[in-house]
This record gives C-alpha cells, structure tokens and sequence, in this order.
C-alpha cells in the first residue's frame, strides 16, 4: 500500500471517528482538533498540532502532509512520560507506546495506572522520523478521557533511536458521557519522555532494531554483554564473529588480518 492510500485511509479513518463523536470534536468553537487554532486557519484541521509546522511550506501542516521531509532518526517502542501540571501516582511515569514505531502511520496507547484498573488511552499516532502527533481516547461507562499531543525529538543516541521526546499536550473529559459525548478542556502543559525497556510498556520481550534491554542481544546494534550479532565484536570478551577483533584479548578470529589488540601477531594465531 502506498504512502498516499494509507494517508488518505488514516484521515478517512480519523472523520468517521469525528462524525461518530469518539474523537472529541468541539463544533461550538469550530476546533475539532483542540490546538486552539480554529479550523479555517488550520493547516492540518484534524490532528492536533498547535505549532502548526510546515516544513515544505506548501501551505499544508506536517502531519496532514503526504510530501512532509522525513528524517533519519527512529521512534522506539516504549517512553516513559510526564506531565507539566500533573502530580500524584496516577500522573507520573506514565508509558506511553508506539505499535509499528518506525512507520509513517500507527497507532499508540498511553497507560494511565489507577486503584480498580488501568485507563488505556489508545489513538492513531502520526511521526517524521523527528515528530510526532498523537490522539488517544478511552471511553468508559460513565465518564470518557482523551489525550492529545505533539512532540518532537529532544534527544538521540549513536545509532539514530530517539532517546527523549518534549512537546505540548491538551486533555479533555466528558462527564455523564454514557449517551452523549460531550467534551471540555481538563488540562494542558508541556510534557517529557524518556525511552525505556519495551517491558516498562508492558510489550513483549525485544525483538526489534531499537533499544536491546536483555540478557542475550537479538537485535541488529550489539548493546549487552555477549555479542551474538553479525557486526563487529563489541563487547568485552572473546572475539566471536568473522570481522576484526576489537576486544582485549589475543586474536581468536583466524583471520589472516584485522587484529586491532595489542597481543597475538594478527596471523590468525
């Protein structure tokens, strides 16, 4: 499927959930997407992005762009976030997911811990490889919550994996909302998240290119204590793959080159 059909099936998908009232549109002030920007000034009218970025300048806002640049750094699959304005154990450390993190189109899920159960805050989520635009919503039997965010890389590592994100949030509720959805403004800040084990989130155990958080690397960036990959050897111990040796002890590759340490004679020894 190309960028252009998911694209135009992301907003397809995004004005059926508006016209059925489970994103919280707010017609009474003509923002459906609650950037507190109105609609007819909006360059991306529904996802929520109050810096209203455009990076090509042609007039369309980065989320709502199919031409939007991208950039070369990667999402993980798990952050821990917080909230400017919310303290207290049901608004700290909060995970925050991304399913399919290095897609232009996916969905996230935002994990509000509380006494009887979680509120689990789920939504299409829209990257750059740089930016992100979340909108999540959770609908119980009696009242409704919903979460909406830009943020944009703060910091990364050595092998491009975003390590931190910052942004804006606005939330909203809906009290009584067991007929009718109707929305207000409950609060709006900044908020921070720092990458963290896919298990913080609750997902399964690593098997991606990201972040390895395990005992035995089984991804493509060797970053534990036993080197099990197809890169060079970059951990402390014994050489154990075909390229050069880079570790302290003697050549133990067989290779009639490439000894980098300061024993054996780099003749295959």
């Amino acid at each position: 499927m190309t960028p252009v059909v998911k694209k135009n099936l992301f907003f397809a998908f995004l004005s059926t959930l508006v016209m059925l009232g489970l994103i919280a549109a707010a017609p009474v002030c003509n923002d459906k997407d609650w950037d507190g920007i109105q609609d007819k000034d909006d360059n991306c009218a529904d996802i929520y992005n109050p810096l209203q970025a455009d990076e090509n300048a042609n007039g369309i806002g980065d989320p709502c762009d199919i031409n939007t640049p991208m950039h070369e750094f990667h999402f993980a699959s798990c952050y821990r976030t917080n909230w400017s304005g919310l303290t207290g154990p049901g608004f700290e450390d909060i995970a925050f997911s991304l399913y399919s993190p290095n897609q232009l189109l996916g969905t996230g899920r935002l994990d509000w811990p509380d006494m009887i159960h979680d509120t689990l805050e789920d939504g299409p989520l829209e990257q750059n490889g740089r930016d992100i635009w979340f909108m999540g919503q959770w609908i119980g039997a009696e009242i409704a919550t919903a979460t909406y965010f830009e943020g944009t890389m703060a910091a990364a590592d050595d092998h491009n994996v975003i390590t931190k994100i910052q942004g804006s949030y606005q939330m909203l509720e809906c009290d009584n909302c067991e007929y009718n959805l109707t929305w207000s403004a409950k609060w709006q800040g900044t908020f921070t998240g720092d990458v963290m084990p896919p298990e913080y989130c609750k997902l399964p155990g690593d098997d991606d290119t990201a972040l390895d958080d395990d005992t035995t690397d089984d991804d493509a960036t060797d970053d534990d204590a036993v080197d099990d990959d197809a890169t060079s050897d970059d951990d402390a111990s014994a050489d154990d793959d075909s390229a050069g040796d880079d570790d302290a002890t003697a050549d133990d590759d067989h290779a009639a080159s490439g000894d980098d340490d300061n024993s054996g004679s780099g003749c295959g020894c």
